[in-house]
Formats: structure tokens, sequence, C-alpha cells
């Protein structure tokens, strides 16, 4: 890489040398590479010590972050079922009551389509 090139690279990176070449900087550097000739992509990954390893490190903290994520996710999820269960029981529970009028048995059956479809939601 040529002075002028490595010097246009390092303004675009905000860096004065290849020392300041942090983790931060090489995702920058990451999102710019379909402006990134070949030629310099290659110098650049010449020029980082432990290049594979960095890589590796990277990819390893992305997974245990989308794994976070989705138990997270998994959570929330079981959670909202379990209230929705809970109000289930509730309704049967009041579906059961002797003398329900036209209009309760009406509005149980509706809460009960709005449950059937918050569980559909969930899928």
């Amino acid at each position: 890489m040529n002075n002028k090139k490595r010097e246009s690279f390092f303004d675009e990176l905000g860096i004065e040398s290849w020392d300041e070449f942090t983790q931060e900087k090489f995702l920058e550097y990451i999102s710019m590479l379909p402006d990134i000739s070949e030629e310099t992509r290659l110098k650049v990954i010449e020029q980082m010590p432990n290049t594979l390893d960095f890589t590796r490190d990277l990819l390893k903290t992305m997974i245990v972050q989308q794994e976070n994520i989705l138990n997270s996710n998994n959570k929330s999820i079981e959670a909202t079922i379990n209230s929705l269960n809970s109000i289930q029981k509730t309704l049967d529970k009041l579906s059961d009551q002797p003398n329900l009028t036209k209009e309760d048995i009406k509005y149980i059956a509706d809460k009960q389509m709005e449950l059937a479809y918050m569980y559909k939601s969930l899928d």
C-alpha cells in the first residue's frame, strides 16, 4: 500500500498509525470493504497482528450475543404464554358459573376468541 493510499485509509478511519487500528476501527473497516480495492484489503490484513484470532474472537462474541437475544425472546414468549393460560383458566371458571346471561356468555366467548388470536400471534 503506497503512502498516499495508506494516508487516505487512515483518514477514513480517523487514525494516524496501525497501532490505533482497534477492534472498533476494524468494524468500521469492514463496513468500508465494498469501496476498498482488493490490494488495499490485503495490505490491511497483513498489517494486523493476529488477524485470524481477532476475527474468531469477534465471531464468538457475535454468537454469544445472538444466543442471549434468543434466550431473552424465549423467556418473554414463555411469560406471555403463562399469562394467557392464566386468563384462559379464569374465563373457563367464569363460563362454569350458573345463571349466566346471554350477554355474559357472549362476552366470555369474545374474550376466548381474542385469546386465540393472541396465541396465534406468538407463532
